[in-house]
């Protein structure tokens, strides 16, 4: 990827999963400086500490995304140690399957609806001071076709975050920020093992439902998240990008 990230601020949400991890690295590699907010403190921690080789400031905010007192608390935080964001990733989200009481429903979307909303409320502000921005909400390829038995309530919450994206994408771009969502299907993430799965059988189980004949990488989707957030995607305003190796086509 020819593309430098020299001197930005890049905050990244759920920083300490899978493809949090994998994009705090990318990124670092790519000269940023990087705002890691997720829930485990210990594993920010030990992030922050790998990235050091690369050069770059790096930040850790633990921080509960299903408190709206959390949210606020976390970008007073922010705000304490920088002026402005460059970049936001939105990956920060929760996962839950099968049929669910009213109050499990509520938690999901107020993880992955509501809390990235607030988000991106204080998102928007920070980016107002620096006149420009990128927004990239991390969706999933459920919400937008591609669901089974059990996943209705995960994928109305990340189909409202896809139409909540469109929206804001139309009303901010004039205000200079650019807001899109990448939204994966099957990746090699911890998510998207059943219990007691090994690795290898959730490849096997997956291989036939996409045309591709796999799942994808973290190197996969990460590297279109950055592409995204880049600016040779300077003109995609409001897009979905899938990463599904034909799944829903």
């Amino acid at each position: 990827m020819n593309t430098s990230f020299e001197g930005k601020y890049i905050l990244i949400t759920g920083a300490a999963g899978g493809l949090g991890t994998q994009l705090a690295r990318t990124y670092a590699q790519l000269g940023a400086n990087l705002l890691l907010a997720s829930r485990n403190k210990a594993k920010l921690d030990d992030l922050a500490t790998s990235l050091a080789q690369f050069g770059g400031a790096y930040h850790t905010f633990p921080f509960d995304m299903a408190s709206q007192h959390g949210v606020e608390d976390l970008f007073n935080r922010i705000s304490k140690k920088i002026d402005h964001i460059d970049i936001a990733i939105n990956n920060a989200g929760s996962f839950a399957a099968g049929e669910l009481s009213e109050g499990e429903f509520e938690q999901l979307i107020n993880i992955n609806l509501t809390g990235t909303w607030r988000c991106l409320n204080a998102e928007l502000a920070l980016m107002s001071k620096g006149n420009k921005g990128v927004i990239v909400n991390i969706s999933s390829l459920i919400g937008r076709n591609l669901t089974a038995p059990g996943l209705s309530a995960y994928a109305a919450s990340k189909a409202g975050l896809e139409a909540l994206s469109r929206s804001l994408a139309k009303e901010y771009i004039g205000q200079g920020v650019r807001i899109n969502t990448v939204s994966p299907g099957a990746f090699d993430t911890d998510m998207s093992l059943l219990p007691g799965e090994s690795r290898e059988e959730r490849n096997k189980r997956f291989a036939p439902l996409i045309p591709a004949g796999r799942i994808a990488t973290l190197e996969e989707v990460a590297n279109t998240v950055v592409w995204v957030s880049s600016d040779e995607a300077s003109f995609f305003v409001g897009h979905d990008f899938v990463i599904d190796g034909g799944a829903s086509h």
